[in-house]
């Protein structure tokens, strides 16, 4: 399905790249049905893309520009530039939302599922959140007529204000596709990131084989839960994935965001969170 592909291209881009020696451990996570909700593989098996043309990198630098200066926090927008653009193309891109206040951010949230408490065991208390959230065209793709129809637009509008790009408010959905929240005691931290993969939607995540990493799978509370050892900066992250009665998966991570938060800590306040 569209809805599911989509998420799977942009799982794709936590490709992870370093130095180091030793090869990676690669695991996979799965439903009470046996499907694949979690796969993690080599970067080396990242799908193939078409070779960018110097047009299209000059492209998409202007594009990228745009995006940085002119989308604010919480936005998304169809991207038009001119120069570097005989096929006329356009880009979609979106913006979080930074959210201190946690009321605020559970109620954006709109899923009683997912739980963003308070405190996470070993007083780490709920410091700050981010959310974005997924755009209507990620629900409901364009078709090629409607990008055509934008790309002429806002081709004009660029024109006739004498700028090498336009740009148009793109509406956002009613429904959440990640959120982070900052934990901290002090001056320890833990993130907690819940990514929503939608029905019947699985992430991959691709990893350099030489990326300095230690895995193994864990299991917590009767859910599966891939380990990962970071031995550049001695941090830590848990992934799992929790999957609703309709079908809906959510990909979960906790991550240390400081090398004196210890991997026991770190476990023990997934015990405490993750229900089966």
């Amino acid at each position: 399905m569209k809805y599911k592909v989509g998420l799977l291209a942009l799982a794709g881009m936590l490709l992870t790249a370093s130095t180091g020696f030793a090869a990676i451990q690669y695991y996979t996570l799965q439903n009470e049905k046996g499907e694949t909700v979690y796969e993690e593989k080599n970067a080396q098996d990242f799908p193939e893309r078409p070779q960018v043309t110097e047009e299209e990198y000059k492209r998409v630098h202007i594009s990228n520009k745009v995006w940085t200066d002119e989308i604010g926090p919480g936005e998304a927008a169809a991207i038009y530039v001119v120069p570097h653009n005989p096929d006329q193309k356009i880009d979609i891109r979106a913006n979080p939302l930074d959210v201190n206040n946690l009321a605020d951010l559970r109620s954006m949230i709109k899923d009683p599922s997912v739980t963003i408490p308070d405190e996470l065991t070993g007083s780490y208390t709920f410091e700050t959140g981010s959310i974005q959230m997924f755009m209507q065209n990620d629900i409901t793709p364009l078709t090629e007529e409607e990008r055509t129809t934008i790309a002429k637009q806002l081709h004009e509008e660029a024109v006739a204000s004498g700028k090498d790009y336009a740009t148009m408010p793109v509406p956002l959905a009613d429904t959440f596709w990640r959120v982070t929240s900052t934990y901290k005691k002090g001056d320890l931290g833990v993130d907690l990131r819940v990514v929503n993969l939608g029905p019947d939607g699985t992430l991959t995540t691709y990893w350099n084989d030489e990326t300095q990493v230690t895995k193994k799978k864990l299991n917590i509370n009767q859910v599966e839960v891939i380990q990962t050892n970071w031995l550049s900066s001695n941090s830590v992250s848990l992934d799992w994935v929790a999957e609703l009665p309709d079908g809906t998966r959510h990909a979960y991570t906790l991550a240390t965001l400081d090398q004196q938060v210890t991997e026991d800590e770190l476990i023990q306040i997934a015990e405490a969170y993750i229900r089966k």
